[in-house]
């Protein structure tokens, strides 16, 4: 809200591409093994970083500077506002194994996009 009172509508960013994609993958926080299968994988978006803050980053999204987020960890105090905020700015969110978000579950990769059929598309591109 703006200091006169008007309001700003959050959106997230319109469908595009998977090669016109930005999104955020915290590479250091996964295994390993999957940290070199992600590392090659991510190469396929137009660009990937990490903030480091879940809050940054879910402004990003609700906002539609960035299309996606993936992360390793889920505590409900890093995700449950944001997935919500998200979600109310338009977009999608759930594990990767394709269930919906919960902020009881703390195991399992959260990931973030603009709407299902990206979300399933970023998600294949990742996981296949």
């Amino acid at each position: 809200v703006a200091a006169d009172g008007a309001a700003s509508r959050l959106a997230v960013a319109k469908p595009r591409p998977i090669a016109d994609l930005h999104g955020f993958v915290p590479l250091h926080m996964f295994a390993p093994e999957l940290q070199a299968q992600l590392a090659q994988r991510v190469l396929r978006f137009s660009r990937t970083t990490t903030w480091g803050c879940s809050a940054w980053e879910y402004r990003m999204l609700a906002t539609g500077a960035m299309s996606f987020c993936l992360n390793a960890s889920v505590m409900p105090w890093d995700h449950a506002a944001g997935v919500l905020i998200h979600a109310e700015a338009g977009g999608h969110a759930a594990f990767v194994n394709g269930e919906p978000y919960s902020a009881d579950q703390n195991k399992g990769f959260l990931l973030t996009g603009t709407d299902p059929e990206s979300w399933t598309h970023i998600r294949d591109i990742l996981f296949a």
